[in-house]
Formats: C-alpha cells, sequence, structure tokens
C-alpha cells in the first residue's frame, strides 16, 4: 500500500513538472530556454508511465510474468532508472535554480517552487539509499569476515596453544601445514 500510495505522489509532482515546463512553452517566457528544458519535460512523462506500469505488476511477480531472463532485464532497467532519475532531479535543480537566479518573470509559479523543493528531497533521498546501500554492504562484508576469523580461531585454537607451549615442536609441523594448504588450494580451484 506504502508503495502505491508513494508512486501516485511521485506521479502527480511529476505530472507538476511536465504541466509546468507545458505553460513556459505554451506563452513562450523567453528567459525560460535552456538546454535542460526538453529533458526535463521528456522525462517527466516517462517517469509517470514508468511508476504506473511498475505500480501495477510489483517486482515480486516480475520472474512469474517475465521469466529469470525478463526478470533480470526488468533489474537493469530500474537500475537505468534510478541513474536517470538522480540525473532528472540534479537537471531540474539546475534549471530552476537558473530561473531564480535570472529573476525570471514568466517563469514565476507555484509548480516552479514545488518542483525545486521536490527535486532536493529527491536528491537527498537517492543519494541517502546509496550511502546506505554501501554502509549495508560494507558492514555486512565485515561481519562476515568477522565471523569466519572467529570460526578459523575457535577450530585452531588447540593448535595455537600447543605453538605457545612448545614452538620447536610446531615448526616440525609447518611443512605438513603447508601440503595441506596446497591440498586445500586444489580442491577449491577444481570446483
Amino acid at each position: 500500500m506504502f508503495i502505491i500510495a508513494n508512486s501516485f505522489l511521485g506521479i502527480f509532482l511529476l505530472l507538476l513538472a511536465y504541466t509546468y515546463i507545458d505553460k513556459l512553452e505554451k506563452i513562450g517566457c523567453a528567459c525560460a530556454e535552456s538546454k535542460y528544458k526538453k529533458f526535463i519535460k521528456n522525462f517527466a512523462l516517462f517517469a509517470v508511465v514508468y511508476l504506473f506500469v511498475t505500480m501495477l505488476v510489483p517486482p515480486s511477480k516480475t520472474v512469474e510474468f517475465l521469466g529469470v531472463a525478463g526478470a533480470l532485464a526488468f533489474k537493469v532497467v530500474n537500475l537505468v532508472f534510478y541513474i536517470l532519475s538522480f540525473v532528472f532531479f540534479v537537471v531540474s535543480i539546475i534549471y530552476v535554480r537558473g530561473l531564480m537566479t535570472e529573476k525570471c518573470k514568466c517563469s514565476e509559479d507555484i509548480r516552479r517552487e514545488i518542483l525545486y523543493i521536490y527535486s532536493i528531497v529527491e536528491v537527498i533521498m537517492l543519494s541517502l539509499n546509496i550511502v546506505f546501500g554501501v554502509l549495508l554492504f560494507l558492514v555486512s562484508g565485515t561481519v562476515g569476515l568477522a565471523m569466519a576469523t572467529i570460526n578459523n580461531i575457535e577450530k585452531g585454537g588447540p593448535n595455537i596453544r600447543e605453538t605457545v607451549r612448545n614452538p620447536i615442536k610446531s615448526l616440525k609441523r609447518v611443512p605438513k601445514d603447508f601440503k595441506n594448504v596446497a591440498k586445500s588450494l586444489k580442491r577449491t580451484l577444481r570446483k
């Protein structure tokens, strides 16, 4: 339910951005001309369609509907959409700030301020998603490494005690341990 409500909010705000740019084109606002305007308008329309389709087809059903290859393609399209969304919101911020800086009178509209605030919030949210994703990856990898290290120490506990008590005897085991490591490595490489 949250995803659907969030999608509707996103669709509504993107339609506001589209209608705002469309209004600027219709009234012939010369100071609103920019290389970014066409991208903002086209992407807003594409994003509305994309959000509507993804709202109807939940990600959990993509394998069922599209098969494994289709689900993988959907994931790739999703990644591209997120990257383009980030670019869209950054470009929107640049475009609106330019209009504000130039004091473009014909561009004044509540939708301009909504687009500006919405873009800033989305850039922050997307950036946090990336940062938290990387942090989660790093933390889970660190925890996994720590757990594996603890398991290895527990398994090697008797050897460690023996090495501390009798280092000469432990030195005699080094060639045998090298052979065991080499055998283990060969088994791993065969898999």
